[in-house]
Parts: structure tokens; C-alpha cells; sequence
């Protein structure tokens, strides 16, 4: 489980540019990753300067992403 888990992350890193369709120069610094995708992977402001990462409400998870998890649009990207 660990290397495949691994190896995913390691494809995912590789392609992530095309994937997401950024620049590669995006994809360089964490703090430019962190600040560009972070509310399309589930980041939830709870404050100023607090939140939490979101299970479902993730764009990413949905075909066609309104906002919130709906079941009829996630796992088919």
C-alpha cells in the first residue's frame, strides 16, 4: 500500500501542472502551491488566518463543482 501510494504521489507531482492547467513555474514554490490550489482541494476559512481542509466540498472530486458535495456530480472528473 505504501508504494503505490508513493508512486501516485510521485505521478501526480510530474503531471500536476497539466492536470490542474497551471504554469509549471506554479509549481515550484510550496507557498505558491499552497496559496493557488488551496480552496480548490477543500480549504475552508474558519477565521482570520484559521480553517481546515474539507473531505468532500472539493472541487476536484466533482465533474461540475457548485460549490458543495453533491452526489450526482462527484467521482465523475
Amino acid at each position: 500500500m505504501r508504494s503505490q501510494r508513493s508512486n501516485t504521489a510521485t505521478r501526480l507531482r510530474r503531471h500536476c501542472a497539466a492536470l490542474f492547467g497551471v504554469a509549471e513555474s506554479d509549481m515550484l514554490c510550496a507557498e505558491l502551491r499552497k496559496e493557488k490550489f488551496r480552496m480548490r482541494i477543500g480549504w475552508i476559512e474558519n477565521g482570520p488566518g484559521c480553517g481546515s481542509y474539507s473531505s468532500i466540498d472539493v472541487e476536484l472530486l466533482h465533474k461540475d463543482f457548485s460549490g458543495s458535495y453533491d452526489i450526482k456530480s462527484a467521482f465523475l472528473n
